[in-house]
């Protein structure tokens, strides 16, 4: 019976592993920082880029996060996790995670309302234990008025199992044209999801 049970952990252990999911997904809860409000478990390299969040225009639930870029040159930066140095590159801003997704999936809204030639953009990375690059993804968000479902697949490049995770999304990544405060670049974010099934 001892047995029976000890490998029912172990089983329920190895499920829990594979299907661990972000923490504050959905931009629901949010805390006082010395500037702004901050999305629980992410953080941002600069007040500016959470000058429109929390945003009640969600696709789910009461709040969005909006990535903003100030002016027409200071991109915002979105991290996932708690980082306090918001000048190192993304790929540094890991977390602990041992699970193994094949995409990062979420919604998105994008204006560029100056020629719509912008896009933002969204990348994710795993790290196995030595700290080497074990899968990744991004993708280009184009302008989307209504909130779009967006994927980003993780390609893998070794069956090591996963240490730490990185995710980030910037507020312009490709295009040009200016834009100023009255009409910046947004990003609106929501519902994001880790998914363990590729038909998911």
């Amino acid at each position: 019976m001892k047995i029976i049970f000890t490998f029912t952990l172990f089983l329920l252990s190895c499920l829990y592993a594979n299907s661990q999911q972000l923490k504050n997904a959905g931009f629901e809860n949010w805390k006082d920082s010395s500037q702004h409000l901050l999305p629980s478990y992410w953080s941002v390299d600069l007040a500016a880029a959470l000058k429109y969040s929390p945003s009640p225009d969600a696709q789910q639930g009461k709040y969005a996060v909006v990535l903003s870029t100030w002016y027409s040159y200071v991109r915002g930066h979105l991290f996932y996790g708690s980082h306090k140095d918001p000048h190192k590159n993304w790929t540094e801003y890991t977390v602990p995670f041992t699970g193994k997704p094949v995409k990062l999936t979420g919604y998105y809204r994008y204006t560029d309302p100056v020629n719509f030639t912008d896009s933002a953009g969204g990348h994710i990375l795993l790290k196995d234990v030595a700290g080497d690059t074990l899968a990744y993804g991004a993708i280009l968000l184009d302008t989307a008025m209504n909130w779009t479902r967006f994927e980003i697949p993780l390609t893998y490049h070794s069956n090591k199992k996963a240490r730490s995770i990185a995710i980030h999304f910037i507020s312009r990544e490709n295009g040009g044209g200016m834009n100023d405060d009255s009409y910046p670049n947004r990003l609106y974010l929501d519902n994001f999801k880790l998914r363990y099934k590729k038909q998911d």
